[in-house]
């Protein structure tokens, strides 16, 4: 999570137009909030939830199902604690302790029949829980309470439905098996007993046994919770609505008794942020700041400022939300602050670090140059979004979330500086000979205008290739070798004959205004292998960059041509080889002796 840092008070310190714009965009917005809060949602109507209770009125044939319904619950009860007495009078083994368990219990769950069936409540709102003591687990489940109530609410009529249909299932199932135990114990009751040896202490606890047995899988309570069941189910089905209508309706209703609440937190947050901003504005106009505080103090109390009015705003959201008693809002919000805090922890290093580079501490700072992808450029302003700038670039403002500084460096800027070796229409060559004119130069690249077609290069690469600006003036150098047989003249006659004819042959580029030529000069550089070497050294006005290859191929061309003007010879490469006494004798011998032997040989060739 990036650092919750808003450099907010620049909005209302700006005077840019766009900054004007949008603060009364803001002022207008806010000024419209409050009159529909105030015209729409008067204070008497905040509190949304009604208290007064629906009520069900029912039918006389209703009334008559539900008589005749509670007579057979009573009728029941009256059956089981009939059963119940009669235990209890007699000696207990332990089946009779746990059917007395059972009955118990059963009479319990009748009596919370007759009283949802009377009351017309649900039975799981009759049955209370046992409150225990409280820990951190029950802490946040009462926090969560209220989302996963709505949750709950969403999807209550579908549970509901389940739950119903697999009570019936189960009811059926056990019906059946009722029936047929019934049977069996109704043959067994109506069988005689053969054999009329048997005591009648045994033949009275089988009786009485089978008794037990025969009320015990007496299926008419079953019957009845099936009928019960079935007609909930009924009654649920008949109102059924589709999924769409569901989400409709909730989303409905959690906008029309939530809907004015959160208006009212939003509202108290950006009023609230706006009267802060507002106090900070006009106290940080004050000459107290701007004067007796340094830059970096300055920095340190708006990071401190905005972080605090952030929170304020918060806070206050938080206790209207309190005020209204609206507690699902309520969780959510502190629920979601709570994730971002949890997910943050892991970040609060970069944090720190983001911090630092804001309030001007870290290795970057306002005001210095900085390499930024192998360009340099001025870090015009640090906030919760940095700006750098070079202005010697199409474009070349960029802006980036301040965590992107981190690792980085800079240092203060030096007078003079260039920020970027050329500008646009300025002719460059490169170290790969690249000749041509700049179209463009972004922060991504640069285009040449390289002979009638565009040449492209990454800044980064532009700039590896150091590039040779000839449109801030330049000066060319040609070396020219003669012939030795100059010697006595190299060094003074021949320099200015050749100064001279340059002048008199490239008179186009002095009569140009400004003159393309600034100064022109010719030396004797050394003496080579197999010539005598000078070297033309000739300024060239920066305006003429584009003359830089015509004005080199005129300059050699008429250095021929003053050549040949003077008789003067250009030398080619020599190679001189040195023989010893023996070879040279040896090659002089065979000098004479070569012409002998030759024509003995044409003679004998005619004969044949």
């Amino acid at each position: 999570m990036k650092l919750i840092y808003a450099d907010s008070s620049a909005i209302f310190t700006n005077r840019s137009p766009q900054a004007k714009m949008l603060r009364k965009c803001l002022e207008c917005f806010l000024l419209v909030g409050f009159s529909l809060l105030l015209l729409y949602f008067p204070l008497s109507a905040f509190p949304q939830e009604n208290v007064t209770p629906k009520k069900d009125e029912l039918g006389a044939p209703e009334i008559g199902i539900i008589k005749k319904q509670l007579f057979q619950i009573t009728q029941k009860r009256l059956k089981i604690n009939d059963e119940l007495e009669l235990l209890k009078s007699g000696p207990q083994t332990k089946e009779d302790t746990d059917r007395i368990e059972d009955l118990r219990n059963e009479r319990k769950e009748l009596s919370l029949n007759f009283e949802s069936i009377a009351a017309h409540i649900n039975e799981e709102s009759l049955i209370k829980k046992e409150e225990g003591a409280m820990n951190w687990l029950d802490e946040l489940q009462e926090l969560t309470m209220p989302l996963l109530q709505a949750i709950h609410e969403i999807s209550e009529k579908p549970r509901k439905i389940d739950k119903l249909k697999t009570r019936i299932d189960i009811l059926k199932s056990q019906i059946i098996k009722h029936e047929m135990a019934k049977k069996n114990l109704s043959a067994l009751t109506k069988s005689k007993m053969h054999d009329n040896s048997t005591d009648s202490k045994i033949l009275q606890s089988y009786q009485k046994q089978m008794d037990r047995l025969q009320a015990k899988y007496n299926s008419e309570f079953l019957e009845f919770k099936l009928g019960e069941a079935e007609r909930k189910l009924a009654s649920i089905q008949m109102a059924k609505s589709s999924i769409f209508d569901v989400v409709k309706a909730s989303f409905g209703n959690f906008f029309k008794e939530r809907g004015r609440n959160l208006f009212i937190a939003t509202m108290t947050f950006l009023g609230l942020w706006w009267v802060l901003l507002r106090v900070y504005g006009i106290l940080n106009q004050r000459p107290f700041f701007s004067n007796r505080i340094n830059s970096q103090l300055r920095r340190l109390i708006r990071t401190i400022s905005n972080l605090l009015i952030v929170f304020v705003c918060i806070l206050a959201s938080l206790i209207s939300l309190y005020l209204l008693d609206d507690w699902l809002l309520l969780s959510i919000v502190i629920l979601f602050l709570i994730a971002m805090a949890w997910t943050s922890r892991q970040l609060i290093p970069n944090i720190m670090k983001e911090l630092r580079i804001i309030m001007n501490l870290g290795t970057v700072r306002e005001g210095e140059r900085i390499i930024w992808k192998g360009v340099p450029f001025l870090v015009k302003e640090i906030g919760l979004y940095t700006t750098l700038l070079n202005e010697q670039l199409e474009g070349g403002i960029i802006r980036m979330p301040v965590g992107e500084l981190i690792g980085q460096h800079s240092r203060p800027v030096v007078d003079s500086e260039p920020w970027f070796p050329s500008q646009k229409g300025d002719w460059v060559i490169l170290d790969d000979e690249t000749y041509g004119r700049v179209e463009s130069q972004t922060m991504e690249q640069v285009t040449l205008y390289n002979y009638a077609s565009l040449k492209y290069y990454p800044t980064s690469d532009f700039l590896s290739q150091k590039p040779r600006n000839l449109s801030k003036g330049y000066r060319l150098v040609i070396n020219f070798g003669l012939d030795y047989g100059i010697q006595s003249r190299i060094c003074d006659e021949i320099p200015k004959i050749f100064k001279e004819g340059l002048k008199n042959h490239l008179t186009y580029y002095y009569e140009k205004e400004p003159s393309v030529i600034e100064s022109l000069s010719v030396h004797f550089e050394s003496a080579g292998a197999s010539s005598l070497n000078l070297v033309i050294l000739i300024k060239v006005n920066g305006l003429y960059g584009e003359d830089f290859y015509p004005l080199k191929w005129d300059a050699n061309k008429y250095l021929v041509k003053i050549c040949n003007d003077n008789g003067l010879t250009i030398p080619f490469s020599q190679v001189t080889v040195s023989l010893s006494d023996d070879v040279k004798s040896f090659a002089a011998q065979q000098a004479i002796s070569g012409p002998k032997q030759t024509e003995s040989q044409s003679t004998q060739n005619s004969v044949s």
